[in-house]
Parts: structure tokens; C-alpha cells; sequence
């Protein structure tokens, strides 16, 4: 049976559809930031917390987009696992029949690295890819 929460009219769109995840967690959407058109990246608030969400509706023509996502959430993790502080954490991943979305942590204060100068930016550019070097590509096959 469903549950009555996640009944809805034919037609009527889904602005009035109260999903149990939203009673739960009481999620406020403070931005919505700019994605690729398949997925949307939100910036939310939950009890005084706020952390990033990216969300995937599944259907046909999205599902090579998913598949791509998952393998985001898989290196990042990865990466979060070689050094802390070259990725945001990630806290959730909730993978449904018709949604996938993982949440992570938000860097509060942080900006794009496009709206600094070149100089900065080469600098950085060259501490992430030390960085990479030191805690990611050390690991070698031993044969």
C-alpha cells in the first residue's frame, strides 16, 4: 500500500508532495548552486547544519549521468580516505529506485578557485597536485 504522504494528483506537479525524508530532517534549501542540466546541487540547512546535496532524478536519458555521479561519491571518498583535506567529507548517500543523491559537508568561506587572480590560482594548482602526488599517486603496485 502506499503511503499516504507519497500520494499525489495525476497533473498537479509535486509542489505539495510531502515526502517522509523532508519530515525527517526538516531540510531547508538555502541555494541552489549551478549544475550540469541532469543533476541539481543544493546548499541545505538541517538543525543549524549546512552541507551540500547533489540529486539525480533516474530515467533513461540520465542514467549515464548517475553512473558518473556514483563514481564521483566513490573518489571522493577515496581521496577523503588519502588525505582530509583535499575533498569535502561526504555524509549520506541514499540510492532509490527513481533518486540517488549523496550529501557532503560544506566548506564554509571557501571560494572558486576561477574568481582568484592566475597567480593564485597556479599557486594553488601547485600545492593540490603536491598534495596529490604525496597522498594519492605515492601508492604504487608492488610486482
Amino acid at each position: 500500500m502506499l503511503n499516504k504522504l507519497h500520494q499525489s494528483t495525476r497533473n498537479t506537479g509535486i509542489n505539495d508532495l510531502i515526502l517522509n525524508e523532508e519530515t525527517q530532517y526538516n531540510n531547508e534549501i538555502i541555494q541552489v548552486f549551478k549544475g550540469n542540466s541532469f543533476s541539481k546541487v543544493y546548499l541545505l540547512k538541517s538543525r543549524e547544519k549546512l552541507f551540500v546535496r547533489k540529486h539525480i532524478i533516474k530515467n533513461r536519458s540520465s542514467l549515464q549521468h548517475y553512473e558518473k555521479m556514483k563514481r564521483q561519491v566513490d573518489d571522493l571518498q577515496r581521496f577523503n580516505s588519502y588525505e582530509k583535506s583535499l575533498v569535502p567529507k561526504i555524509l549520506d548517500i541514499q540510492d532509490r529506485d527513481n533518486d540517488y543523491y549523496f550529501d557532503m559537508e560544506y566548506l564554509n568561506g571557501y571560494k572558486q578557485l576561477d574568481e582568484f587572480t592566475d597567480d593564485i590560482q597556479n599557486s594553488v594548482l601547485i600545492e593540490v597536485i603536491q598534495k596529490l602526488a604525496d597522498n594519492v599517486y605515492c601508492y604504487r603496485k608492488e610486482n
